[in-house]
Formats: structure tokens, sequence, C-alpha cells
């Protein structure tokens, strides 16, 4: 029997009405200037908020040098009775293309571990239109290395587009589809909306990024990155489910290493 939720509805709405207010804000002040269950007797899901942050699109906080860009992230997940862990690295070359491998959802703590160890290859290509507008369209595929059940095969692509409206201030939204063993109910068709916002260049960052429906993929993720150096980036977040889908919060902390600047 599930013990009573926290108002989801109330808090996801707050996190979008947040995610607006900021871009409406930031947009007319800078314009002059310059997945997931932990239990409840479900399988858990492939973390899609980490693979976000590690397909070269938006959510990465360094940009490709004339040589190319190696990144390695290690990231933990904190849920109520489990903790994951989830490890990637990859490679943004000068030209836009970008992908990575990476294994989530490796349980080390709580006792259900029925489903862990999730494999993903993911490539991504970036084309700017303009000095403040680009396209990414990406595909991330994988299995589960350690699953009871049968084998099963996760498809997530997607295309979104970046709009640079200053250099503190970015916003983002597109579309994404993601197939049946990946959602945990059906292949959704969905949007995707976010931001960035720089307080400090080089240093402080915000970063809040929406995925629709009522699925395990579904819900607002907020996160807070401080580079350290150009090398060294940490970040911390929560992740905030649709109130439909049955997850619940996760607590997010993760660290990244780049060969940007070295």
């Amino acid at each position: 029997m599930s013990a009573s939720k926290p108002n989801f509805l109330r808090l996801n709405t707050l996190a979008i009405m947040l995610l607006v207010s900021v871009t409406l804000t930031l947009g007319l002040t800078n314009a002059s200037g310059a997945n997931k269950s932990a239990g409840k007797g479900k399988d858990k899901v492939a973390n899609l908020k980490h693979m976000n942050a590690n397909s070269g699109s938006w959510s990465a906080n360094v940009e490709p040098d004339d040589k190319g860009t190696w990144t390695y992230n290690t990231e933990t997940n904190v849920y109520k009775s489990a903790n994951y862990q989830n490890v990637s690295a990859g490679y943004a070359s000068t030209n836009g293309w970008s992908g990575s491998l990476s294994v989530l959802n490796t349980q080390f703590t709580g006792a259900n571990n029925h489903f862990m160890g999730n494999t993903f290859a993911n490539i991504a290509k970036e084309v700017d239109l303009n000095e403040t507008v680009a396209l990414t369209v990406g595909s991330m595929n994988g299995v589960a290395l350690v699953n009871n059940s049968r084998q099963q095969w996760f498809n997530y692509n997607y295309l979104d587009a970046q709009y640079q409206i200053t250099p503190a201030f970015m916003l983002h939204g597109g579309t994404y589809f993601a197939n049946k063993p990946l959602t945990g109910t059906s292949s959704q068709v969905g949007y995707l909306l976010g931001s960035e916002i720089t307080f400090i260049k080089d240093r402080l960052a915000l970063q809040i990024d929406y995925t629709s429906g009522q699925q395990s993929l579904s819900g607002t993720a907020v996160h807070l990155l401080l580079d350290i150096t150009p090398v060294y980036q940490v970040y911390m977040g929560i992740f905030v489910p649709d109130p439909q889908s049955g997850y619940e919060y996760t607590g997010i902390v993760g660290f990244n290493v780049t060969s940007h600047n070295t």
C-alpha cells in the first residue's frame, strides 16, 4: 500500500510557473543589456535526466574547443528508500557531432535491485542556424545489462531548438519520442521545455528542464551547476515527477570532468 504523497501537482505547476516567469523577466530585462521509481512495485526505468546531461546538447555547461571536448560524468540519484549511481563518458567534436556511452541506474543501497545497469549509446548532431539559434537532433538507445526479466530495448529520439537570448540566458524547446520499455507505460510523443540562467560567467548557472507526459520520464528537473575550474564541475538538484506518474522525488548530485581548456 502506498503512503500519502506530497502535492506533486502544486509543486510541478509552481516549477513550470517559475520557468515561465524567469523566462519573461530575464528576456525583458536583458534585452537591452549584454526516472523513475525506487520501489512501489515498479521496475526502475532509465534515468533520462542523466542521459540528457550527457547527450552533448543544452545540458553541458562547456563548449567544444578547436580540438573537441571529452567529458566524464558520475551522478548519484537519491530516493527515499534507495540510491543509484550513473557514469558516462562522451565526446563533442568541432563539427557539431557528439556521442557518449552511459551505464545508468546501478543501485548501491536499498532492497529493490530488480532493474539496474542500463547501458546506453547516445549520438547527437547540433546545427547552428545563426549566432543565437541552434538545432539539436539526437537518439539514445540501450539495454539493461542486469535484469531478471526478458531483455528490452530502450529508445529515445528528440529534436530540440536552443535560443541564446542573452549571454546570460538561454531558452530551449522541442519534441521527443520514447518507446514503451523506457516510459514504463506505452510509447510516448511529447514536448521539452527549459532554460539555463548564468549568474556568474564560467562559474555558476541554474538549469530548469520540463518533460511533458504522465509517465516515468515526465516532470521538472532543477539543477544548480558550479564550475570549480574550467575542467571540474559539480552540480546538485531535484527531479519533481509528473503528479500522475506515481514516481517519487529524486535528489541529484553529480560531478563532471572535461578536457575543455586543458
